[in-house]
This record gives structure tokens, C-alpha cells and sequence, in this order.
């Protein structure tokens, strides 16, 4: 009894765990939300980051490809179910955000390198991905916090999300390492289930309110279990393992905070001729036909077999 109740809090960490890095990346740091940021939101996210664990230890992924299909999973599933955004643009909604932003850049980024980059890469490298990172977040907020026509953001409400951000951020990523080992199973029994779950809240409400273009998500949760399917390792969990081996040190946590440093001062300046810049449109140009291409290649492994 006792060790179901440990099992089921140490899952319930780690649906925080993953929701504060995924929520913050998806939301916090992508354009201005109410703050202090809703709960449900943080588990939602959580949910929908753990069904990408999930799919880490099911399929064994050990590289790019089976990466990049769980990635454009998550992506999927977050513009797809809790809310319709995937639906309103096709085809082009499937690059952005669902696999741009939501696959490439909160977990490519945010949740994969940005960890191993902090555990495993030295000091300099480390500061550097905050130093780049922070200063691509304030450039992209100048873009999207003054793009509504509404006036200009001062950088001090700019400045106050993007901390309450940090914050979450920093707190999710040390939550993991306290978690870890994470005791994902890979068993099939538990992958379905979690993806019954998934369809069952996709049809309450996506299914009908879109219909007949919500019915693309099923097409494309079809062929992202095909492709992870089609490229199951046969050797250790070599994601996973990441996760639950190579902790950040805290110490390490100190460079984290060139983020903010970095953010703040990038907003201001992109802000203070008040030219409005399209960096949607440079973002999409880049990010756009490289989460593309690593979706794609990891859909080749259905039809190129090992």
C-alpha cells in the first residue's frame, strides 16, 4: 500500500515537474498571459509532457527520429486537444506551433538540450545556451507582446512574467533531478492507456467544435505511433537514461540566470524604437522547415526499415 502511494506521488511530481518547463516555454515565455499563471494549466501541460515520457520508454528512443516524433506528438496533442488551434490554419498549423515551437523549441530546447547542456557541458557552454537563449526570448518578445496593436509593452510587465517564468522553469528542471530514476514503464498496457485518455478528452470537444478538419489530428497521431513504432530501439532507453542519470548540478543553476539578465535588456532594446519587426516571420522561415525535416526523417523509418 505503501509503495503504490509513493509510486503514484512520485508520478505526480513529475506531471508538475514536466508541466513547469513545458508551460513555460509554451506560454509564459511566448506571448503576455494572466499572471500569476493558472494551475490547471501547469497540469495540463504536465499531462501532455508525460505522455511524451511515456512514449521515451514504450518505444526505446535512442535517437533524432524517434525523438523528433514524440516531440511533434506533444506538439500535436497541445494545439489539437485541450484547444483547437491546430485546426484553423492547415496544413500550415501542423509546422507552427505545433511542431516549430511546441516539438522543437519547448522540448527540443527546453526540456532535452537544455539539460544536457547543464549537466554534462562545461561552465562556458552552459552560460552561453542561457546567454542565447535569453536574448532570443526578449528579441521574440518585442515581437509578440507589441504585435496586437494594443501599444507598447513597458519592459517592466515584459520583465515580471518573464521572471515568474524563470522561476517555474529553474523549479522544474531541479523537481526531474530529484525525481529521477523516473521508473517509466514500457510496458504497452500503460502507453494506451495514457493515449486513450488523450482521445477520449479530443473527443469531448475538438472533434465536434472542428469537425471535419479535427479529424487530421487522428491521422497524425496514427502516423507518429507508426513512425515510433516503426523505429523502436533494441538497446538501452539512451533518452531516457538522460533524464535519470545526468542531474544538473546545482551549482550549475547559477548560470541560469543569465536568462533573465540576457531577456531584459534584449526586450528593451528591440522595443525602444518602437519599430514593429516580423519575427513570427523569420521564426517560422528557420525553425519552420528544420522541426519539418526532422519530422519527416523520423517518418522515413516506416517505409525504411533497419
Amino acid at each position: 500500500m505503501r509503495a503504490s502511494l509513493v509510486g503514484i506521488l512520485r508520478r505526480f511530481g513529475l506531471v508538475i515537474a514536466l508541466g513547469l518547463i513545458t508551460v513555460v516555454v509554451s506560454e509564459i515565455w511566448f506571448y503576455p498571459v494572466t499572471l500569476p499563471p493558472h494551475p490547471e494549466l501547469v497540469l495540463v501541460y504536465g499531462l501532455m509532457a508525460f505522455l511524451f515520457a511515456i512514449c521515451l520508454a514504450r518505444f526505446k528512443v535512442q535517437g533524432l527520429a524517434g525523438l523528433s516524433l514524440a516531440a511533434g506528438l506533444f506538439g500535436f496533442v497541445a494545439e489539437g486537444v485541450p484547444v483547437t488551434e491546430l485546426y484553423r490554419s492547415l496544413p500550415f498549423t501542423i509546422l507552427w506551433t505545433s511542431l516549430a515551437w511546441h516539438g522543437l523549441i519547448t522540448v527540443g530546447l527546453g526540456l532535452i538540450l537544455y539539460r544536457r547542456v547543464m549537466a554534462r557541458g562545461g561552465w562556458w557552454t552552459a552560460l552561453g545556451l542561457n546567454v542565447l537563449f535569453g536574448a532570443a526570448l526578449g528579441w521574440w518578445g518585442g515581437y509578440i507582446w507589441n504585435s496586437s496593436g494594443l501599444g507598447w509593452a513597458p519592459v517592466e510587465s515584459f520583465g515580471a512574467q518573464f521572471l515568474v517564468g524563470y522561476i517555474a522553469f529553474i523549479a522544474g528542471h531541479w523537481l526531474l533531478d530529484r525525481l529521477a530514476p523516473l521508473g517509466l514503464p514500457s510496458r504497452k498496457r500503460e502507453f494506451m492507456i495514457w493515449i486513450g485518455l488523450a482521445l477520449a478528452a479530443y473527443a469531448v470537444s475538438p472533434l465536434s467544435a472542428a469537425f471535419p478538419e479535427s479529424l487530421v489530428f487522428l491521422l497524425l497521431l496514427a502516423l507518429s505511433i507508426l513512425g515510433l513504432q516503426a523505429q523502436t530501439g533494441t538497446g538501452r532507453l539512451a533518452i531516457l537514461k538522460r533524464f535519470e542519470q545526468e542531474a544538473i548540478p546545482v551549482r550549475r543553476y547559477a548560470v541560469s540566470l543569465a536568462l533573465p539578465i540576457v531577456a531584459l535588456p534584449t526586450y528593451l532594446i528591440a522595443t525602444l524604437e518602437r519599430t514593429l519587426y516580423e519575427a513570427n516571420a523569420w521564426l517560422i522561415l528557420t525553425a519552420g522547415p528544420l522541426a519539418a525535416a526532422l519530422w519527416i526523417r523520423g517518418l522515413a523509418a516506416i517505409v525504411i526499415r533497419r
